[in-house]
């Protein structure tokens, strides 16, 4: 998974930086792929020994001799397991090196004109940077994470690139869990720490009651945790707890209370936790018959995908992404490592269809409040703005558009 390699990638970049090479990341994890085979770097040095000496010193990295090459270090970090590739090129090729190992193979193949492609001008023209190819192509600066092969090129030709969200732009968290359900923290642990973070609100979202497994409410102690948000909404003001709950798609579609108990809540996630060998037809008319209700406020990871554990079961992504549009549903990124669900892809045609996009982490414990670092990737990737998601809004914003759909208003796509 990326947030398994992340920080070893950062801290070799450092490393390596510190033994005076020209370096940076590439491939997968400079794009903020969800998932990679290796930390890919590019070192600018016309004297290849001098790199090959610098990174034999780095005690955490060992090389694989049979793999590697005259102009290539390939190895693996010592301590992660995860596989390291080190490439050397001139240094007046370093963007060039670079930027064609830091693109997909679509990005690069888009047409330039004049019968040639970004491919073909890297192989004939020297750059020592990325910012002088876009000099070149006379374009604004297209980050890593757009570098897929869609419509990145045209928009930056016609200087309509997004400004894509950032970490700081967030001003809340929603879709997390305490000791009413299967968290770690307590309530009050949870919004003590989601305040010290800076966040100006906690959307609380524990497990409903047909998640036996993970202590799932009872309606009983949905009273009580109210009754504490409520106390702790007093002392912590202006700090907000938002009342919410992550509701069971139950097989047939249906959420897993009654509507009065529904209606008790601030906002609603809904998720399929159980009998997810379904098939495509099946998968859908259930998350879609879900997305009807009036009381769901936003899908929680539409198709429970685990990385690299367990295939999310298939969806018709673009009727359950039309049911939310229809039914002013915002779509969450879970945020959390394992899950970035819904898939960037997709997730590029929400935004087409004026969907909020919410960037939440499924915390179960303080620590992983987080992982939201990891959703915001996601959200770059598929060119999410901060007018689009949904958890950069302000508290009164957000509660504003709570109480909007809970009286069946018409929302408008910038809340």
């Amino acid at each position: 998974m990326y947030a398994e390699a992340e920080a070893t990638a950062l801290k070799l970049e450092k490393d390596l930086s510190a033994l005076n090479l020209k370096v940076s990341l590439a491939g997968d994890i400079q794009r903020r792929s969800e998932t990679l085979d290796t930390i890919q770097f590019i070192v600018g040095e016309n004297q290849t020994q001098k790199v090959f000496d610098a990174v034999s010193g780095i005690k955490t990295l060992e090389q694989n001799i049979k793999a590697s090459g005259p102009f290539v270090w390939r190895g693996k970090d010592l301590l992660t397991e995860i596989k390291v590739e080190i490439k050397i090129c001139p240094e007046e090729r370093f963007g060039n090196f670079l930027y064609l190992n830091s693109a997909s193979s679509s990005h690069l193949k888009t047409d330039l004109g004049n019968s040639s492609n970004l491919f073909q001008l890297l192989t004939v023209k020297d750059f020592k940077n990325e910012q002088e190819i876009f000099s070149h192509l006379n374009i604004p600066f297209i980050v890593p994470e757009l570098r897929e092969g869609y419509d990145e090129i045209e928009k930056a030709r016609e200087n309509k690139l997004p400004e894509l969200i950032t970490y700081k732009d967030l001003k809340g968290t929603l879709h997390n869990h305490s000791t009413y359900s299967d968290g770690v923290h307590t309530l009050e642990q949870m919004a003590l720490y989601c305040k010290e973070l800076g966040f100006e609100y906690l959307g609380i979202s524990d497990h409903s009651k047909s998640a036996f497994y993970a202590n799932g409410l009872q309606e009983f102690r949905i009273v009580e945790q109210h009754a504490e948000i409520d106390t702790l909404n007093k002392k912590l003001a202006p700090f907000k707890i938002f009342k919410g709950i992550e509701s069971d798609i139950l097989n047939d579609g249906s959420l897993d209370y009654e509507d009065s108990v529904l209606a008790s809540f601030d906002f609603i996630v809904a998720s399929i936790h159980s009998n997810l060998k379904m098939d495509k037809t099946k998968a859908t008319e259930r998350l879609i018959k879900a997305i009807e209700n009036p009381y769901t406020t936003m899908l929680g990871h539409p198709t429970g995908r685990l990385l690299l554990k367990r295939e999310g079961y298939p969806i018709d992504h673009k009727k359950v992404i039309d049911a939310c549009a229809e039914n002013n549903v915002i779509i969450e990124i879970n945020a959390h490592p394992r899950r970035l669900d819904m898939e960037w892809k997709w997730v590029r045609y929400a935004l087409e269809k004026g969907i909020m996009i919410s960037i939440n982490p499924d915390a179960h414990e303080m620590e992983g409040y987080l992982d939201m670092h990891y959703g915001v990737h996601v959200g770059r990737k598929a060119g999410l703005t901060k007018e689009m998601t949904f958890n950069a809004l302000s508290m009164q914003e957000a509660e504003q558009y709570f109480n909007k759909k809970k009286s069946g208003s018409k929302i408008s796509s910038n809340a």
